[in-house]
């Protein structure tokens, strides 16, 4: 159990619920929760949290590896279990990268994961904001930002 923030992301085809918590400046991901048609059909979760992305700013040449074990539910019961290992590098600060929601000043980071057929995602995070853009296995990009009162 824990407090974390519960983030919504609805697809063509499927809805992902996701349980982050930020700590130890990291976006940590607790649970997720994938539906089709309303239905669940998968159920995942991390020991200790996995890490998604960092959550606050670090300098060029910073590397973080973190290993965790998952634990995924499937519709007939059963739960399969592995364990994944993250890395972190940050590539480089003062990116400035536009995206439909503006321009940012950001930190370029990549993550590995050795389970992944594309196991290299770069992530652009703009500080006081977060990401807002995703290459690697999809292309994310943010295209709104409304600043919290």
């Amino acid at each position: 159990t824990a407090s974390a923030i519960v983030v919504r992301d609805v697809e063509p085809t499927n809805e992902e619920r996701a349980w982050l918590e930020v700590k130890d400046g990291f976006v940590l991901r607790h649970r997720e929760e994938d539906r089709k048609a309303g239905l669940l059909v998968r159920a995942t979760s991390w020991e200790p949290a996995a890490p998604k992305t960092l959550a606050s700013e670090a300098e060029p040449g910073f590397v973080a590896r973190v290993t965790v074990t998952e634990h995924e539910w499937h519709p007939d019961g059963s739960i399969t279990t592995k364990d994944q290992i993250y890395g972190f590098a940050v590539v480089a600060t003062g990116v400035s990268v536009t995206v439909p929601a503006g321009t940012y000043v950001c930190i370029q980071v990549e993550r590995q994961r050795l389970d992944k057929v594309e196991p290299k995602r770069t992530y652009w995070l703009a500080p006081g904001v977060g990401k807002v853009r995703e290459d690697g296995e999809r292309l994310e990009e943010l295209v709104r930002y409304v600043p919290g009162a």
